[in-house]
């Protein structure tokens, strides 16, 4: 397979990635609006919202082979999820997914530092997977 249609394929998938996150996230964000005036709901917004924009951020760095870009991001995007401690200890499913999208981005941040762009990007779309994982498992709670 040549270099050409290999990255088109890779672009295409990220694409689709990020129109998924988008749509996953959209969903959430609507099933959250009628909880407004909670705090924690306030916090978890602002948490995903930054979080889509770091992942969109990581999606330009693979389209252009910005791996300082790729690495920035997934930076932050560790930082976030280690940083607010925003899952109770009563939801398991909730914090074994958190430790898996961290170990997920951690292996991002390591194939972005190797400059393995296909390594890269089966990562992000790992995460992605992640990411959906965890909004489905917030629909089934109560939380």
């Amino acid at each position: 397979m040549s270099s050409q249609p290999r990255n088109v394929v890779v672009f295409s998938c990220l694409v689709l990635l990020v129109l998924l996150a988008g749509g996953a996230y959209g969903t959430w964000n609507h099933s959250q609006d009628q909880d407004q005036d909670s705090e924690d709901a306030v916090i978890m917004r602002n948490m995903m919202r930054s979080k889509l924009m770091y992942s969109q951020n990581i999606v330009e760095g693979l389209s252009l082979g910005r791996f300082d870009l790729i690495e920035a991001a997934t930076d932050e995007i560790i930082r976030i999820g280690e940083a607010h401690n925003w899952i109770p200890d009563t939801e398991p499913e909730l914090t074994k997914i958190r430790d898996e999208m961290g170990l997920v981005a951690t292996r991002l941040k390591a194939a972005a530092e190797k400059r393995n762009l296909e390594g890269a990007a089966v990562r992000y779309f790992e995460l992605t997977l992640k990411c959906i994982d965890c909004h489905q498992a917030l629909r089934k709670t109560d939380f």
